[in-house]
């Protein structure tokens, strides 16, 4: 049995913001999600996190040599909104690198098993903890499932509190460290979602947050040289202004399938055209389209091909 233990950070306070989005120019343009995925990028600066090593009492064993930074934010939206769902860079270090990734090097954890944490403490207003606690679970099976990457992925137990260092730098009650690699930090109300873009708390369905490792410069780092910027966790947050539902409505395990990708390194992926009777359309369809098309919940070619390209060789990286 594995010895699960999480970190306390210390935070240096981020300070409240406002971001601007970017809009498809005409109905036929196409817009790439795969290396060239388009992008906005924030003016905003965070100041970094010092991070600790703990156990699960909260006692510290050790300093860690990284700081970690907020990154970016990675977004799906709503299909009737006629928003495109996009990535907004808060750092523009690294040259504005789109490249990021875990290093087995660098792990928060100490080991290269990616851990996950989900937190019942803010359900869904529309379903109860259990539900929506099966249907994340039901998720992150997936992707563990598939075929092509030997990591583990395993839960880390709950702890007594919300989580979420981007949720407490916004007043939210949370404990603000490291808990696991990837976090679903829960359900937020519709103001949480609006800093990202202008009227997002109406279109944003789900968000994931990347932090990365810097060191001791405040420089980002590439511990195992895979030409990738070294990631410290993911934090993502789903936004309780919509209808939540199993298998129906906002269905919960599509798009916490969709988040744990982001929160598994996948970018958004697919050719995207606005529809003559309003709506957003993708070719080919899959679950890293960046807006919500309906309940999916099987790994398309293009989410399984994205996933192994990335953990084919964990942790030979």
């Amino acid at each position: 049995m594995k010895k699960h233990i999480y970190a306390i950070a210390i935070m240096v306070s981020f300070g409240f913001f406002s971001c601007q989005s970017d809009e498809i120019q005409n109905d036929m343009d196409l817009e790439e999600y795969v290396d060239g995925h388009q992008v906005v990028y924030s003016d905003l600066r965070f100041d970094p996190v010092s991070v600790n090593f703990a156990d699960q009492n909260a006692r510290i064993q050790t300093d860690l040599p990284y700081n970690v930074v907020l990154h970016s934010a990675t977004y799906i939206t709503a299909p009737e909104s006629n928003e495109m769902g996009r990535t907004v860079f808060f750092s523009d270090r690294g040259n504005k690198q789109l490249d990021f990734d875990f290093s087995p090097v660098a792990k928060l954890n100490g080991i290269p098993d990616i851990s996950y944490y989900v937190d019942r403490l803010r359900p869904a207003s529309t379903l109860n903890v259990d539900q929506t606690d099966a249907a994340i679970e039901s998720a992150a099976t997936t992707w563990k499932n598939a075929k092509c990457s030997d990591f583990d992925l395993y839960r880390v137990a709950d702890v007594p509190v919300p989580i979420g260092i981007v949720a407490a730098n916004f007043g939210f009650p949370s404990a603000a460290g490291y808990i696991a690699d990837v976090n679903h930090a829960g359900w937020m109300p519709a103001s949480f979602f609006g800093f990202l873009a202008p009227g997002g708390e109406n279109f944003i369905l789900g968000v994931t947050f990347t932090f990365l490792l810097i060191d001791g410069e405040g420089n980002t780092i590439d511990t195992n040289n895979d030409g990738k910027l070294d990631v410290a966790l993911r934090e993502i947050y789903y936004n309780n202004n919509f209808t939540w539902g199993i298998g129906s409505s906002f269905d919960v395990e599509t798009v916490a399938l969709h988040e744990m990708g982001h929160g598994l390194s996948q970018a958004h992926f697919g050719s995207a055209f606005r529809k003559a009777n309003f709506g957003i359309q993708f070719n080919p369809r899959a679950v890293m389209n960046a807006t919500y098309s309906g309940v999916q919940r099987d790994l398309a070619g293009t989410d399984l091909a994205g996933h192994c390209s990335i953990w084919g060789n964990w942790p030979n990286n």
